[in-house]
């Protein structure tokens, strides 16, 4: 396993598959970054499911339809297919608010295990401790492993 971190225009290379990076408070580079992917970040954030109108609410209580709402996930991965717009096959946004440093690796794990352990570009959340990170991806990563820390 390899942990190599990159800085300037090396952040742009190939050679991951999958990127990682906070949410746009949390990371100067998820601002930048979401302009590349064609604001698509930004327009996630902001999505607001349309309410049921009134008379379609009535024709469901009349039919007895059951109307099922899916509800916005908060703080969930929010995952990009982004082989069009960056140099990797997929982004993917964790939320960084409201947790610590051992919760959010946890949750990168998580994503990175489900998606079938691709190679790994991280950008760390603004103040992020180096020594966790590395630590962190010693034990519980494998393969490649690229990190952009926020400055």
């Amino acid at each position: 396993m390899t942990i190599e971190q990159l800085s300037g225009n090396l952040v742009y290379q190939d050679g991951s598959n999958l990127w990682v990076i906070p949410d746009k408070s949390s990371s100067n580079w998820s601002q930048k970054l979401d302009w590349y992917l064609n604001i698509q970040i930004s327009k996630a954030n902001s999505f607001k499911r349309p309410e049921i109108s009134e008379n379609l609410q009535n024709i469901i209580t009349e039919e007895e339809v059951e109307a099922v709402e899916i509800p916005k996930q908060n703080g969930k991965p929010l995952l990009i297919a982004s082989p069009k717009h960056l140099p990797n096959l997929m982004t993917i946004v964790l939320s960084y608010d409201k947790m610590d440093e051992e919760e959010w690796l946890s949750s990168l794990q998580k994503s990175w295990i489900e998606l079938g352990k691709p190679s790994l570009r991280v950008f760390l959340p603004k103040n992020f401790s180096l020594t966790t990170f590395t630590n962190f991806s010693k034990s519980n990563l494998s393969g490649n492993v690229t990190f952009v820390t926020d400055s």
